[in-house]
């Protein structure tokens, strides 16, 4: 069986194809690296220029957090030692009815919730929410930041009743009910 392969017959033609596959290997391996160090070197510029406008947004951020007085609820702020990350927690501790009218989109949030869940309370109630949101660099090119919210803690108090839900994507999932 004959093979299809090129295969020059003389010494010398056969070194010259070996050291042009060689040097074309070599500035194809070359040309990679000075690729990779390319990207490596925007993506740290990306990194760098997103790390100064996060600092910025958490300074002028922060100027607006602390001046508003929060009625009703606590704040506590945590920023990681680099700037980099910021975590907002919200207390709050309320008496409520379900004819509240403030502008608060948490507790208008959980009242809905409530009563998309059939489980409102009728009365004036005491509630108890824990709201945590999470602020950070995006890994994302085109987004300069990313956050998450979770809630930690959600209780209702009334009628001598203690009631405590786990919620999980914007879904009541469990229910412990007990004696206040």
């Amino acid at each position: 069986m004959k093979s299809n392969i090129l295969i020059p017959k003389n010494k010398f033609t056969r070194n010259s194809l070996l050291l042009f596959m060689s040097a074309s290997f070599l500035n194809l391996s070359t040309s990679c690296q000075e690729i990779k160090k390319f990207h490596n070197k925007e993506n740290s510029a990306i990194i760098n220029q997103k790390e100064i406008e996060f600092k910025h947004w958490l300074k002028d951020t922060l100027k607006i957090i602390n001046v508003r007085s929060p009625i009703g609820y606590q704040r506590e702020i945590k920023i990681e030692d680099d700037s980099l990350y910021l975590q907002l927690i919200t207390n709050y501790n309320l008496k409520l009815d379900k004819t509240y009218n403030e502008n608060n989109k948490e507790i208008i949030y959980v009242l809905d919730l409530l009563e998309r869940n059939n489980v409102m309370p009728q009365k004036k109630f005491h509630l108890k929410l824990t709201v945590e949101y999470y602020f950070y660099i995006s890994s994302i090119k085109r987004l300069k930041r990313d956050f998450d919210t979770e809630i930690k803690h959600f209780e209702i108090r009334y009628e001598g009743r203690k009631i405590q839900y786990k919620f999980i994507k914007g879904n009541l999932i469990d229910m412990t009910e007990s004696k206040d």
